[in-house]
């Protein structure tokens, strides 16, 4: 279940520089802080007294709360994650049960502060969707869905992708409210959920699989361009549409695999359907190619000229 941070016992630590000796300064930082903090002490957000949202950089390595939520935004946050080195000392935070770690951009990437924003583009992104919500059926925002907007958002302007280090359920802690909540999707989500989904396991052959795969979005009540837009990261309908008039088995499991989240097939059943996805892709390629039918010869005998001679010629 989604878990919700109880304000009592829950802190928030906020640092950030914006006005440097030797470098252009970045107001937006200062922005970042005053505003993220006064979301996280809102009723949209873990309604923190002032006094659990501080500023103590110290806090966070001496704590010995049972789960941390560390992000960062700044140049290189990926360095965070250990990609490459183990050492890293908030990446050995983020292994501790429970730790959800979010950081702005890859190891090598830099954080984003357009000139003349108010913020950040990593933090701006991540208030606007605190503020404004995300319509669909889920009515509080955890991490893993903030997580997977901010991707999505923040891809399609082109700038760095944020990454992410997860520990056990971390992701399901709830991070605000969704104002944006769609009680007729949520219907419509808990109906798929209990609807009555086609078993991987009897397909037997790549239409089989195919064909399955459109009775699953015939099930969900979605039309393709429905699937599209709930498809995380984005598949056009055109894609949608290849995949299912294919005669052959997927060559990639990820196309598949966003398809059948779209749908809202349950969490629990991909891997059932990634298993006969690669069973069948296995079979297909391991299948002989059909020989081609022997060509026949240009020189014709002398019986078949004969033969097809017409009466009186000679």
């Amino acid at each position: 279940m989604s878990a919700v941070p109880d304000p009592a016992l829950s802190r928030a630590v906020l640092a950030g520089v914006s006005c440097y000796s030797k470098l252009e300064s970045l107001p937006a930082v200062a922005n970042n802080l005053k505003d993220l903090a006064a979301v996280l002490m809102s009723p949209l957000s873990w309604e923190l007294l002032s006094e659990y949202c501080t500023v103590v950089a110290e806090f966070l390595m001496d704590s010995r709360a049972q789960r941390h939520v560390i992000i960062l935004d700044c140049c290189m946050s990926g360095r965070a994650l250990g990609m490459m080195s183990g050492q890293d000392l908030l990446a050995d935070q983020a292994e501790v049960d429970g730790s959800y770690l979010l950081a702005a951009s890859p190891e090598t990437g830099l954080a984003l502060a357009p000139p003349g924003e108010t913020h950040t583009a990593f933090t701006g992104e991540l208030l606007r969707l605190v503020r404004e919500g995300i319509p669909g059926p889920a009515r509080e925002l955890d991490l893993d869905v903030i997580y997977q907007r901010l991707r999505r958002e923040l891809a399609e302007r082109g700038g760095p992708v944020p990454q992410r280090r997860a520990r056990s359920t971390a992701g399901r802690i709830i991070f605000a409210d969704n104002i944006a909540f769609d009680p007729a999707a949520a219907a419509r989500a808990q109906r798929a959920t209990e609807a009555l989904w086609p078993e991987p396991a009897d397909c037997h052959t790549p239409r089989a699989f195919i064909g399955a795969l459109a009775v699953v979005r015939a099930v969900s009540g979605h039309t393709i361009q429905e699937v599209s837009q709930r498809a995380t990261p984005p598949v056009s309908p055109g894609t949608i549409s290849a995949l299912l008039n294919r005669t052959t088995m997927p060559r990639s499991w990820k196309a598949t695999g966003i398809y059948l989240e779209a749908c809202g097939l349950p969490r629990e059943e991909a891997d059932a359907w990634q298993a006969a996805w690669q069973r069948l892709l296995l079979s297909e390629q391991a299948r002989p190619t059909p020989s081609q039918a022997p060509v026949p010869s240009a020189r014709r005998s002398r019986r078949t000229r004969l033969i097809r001679k017409k009466p009186g010629s000679r």
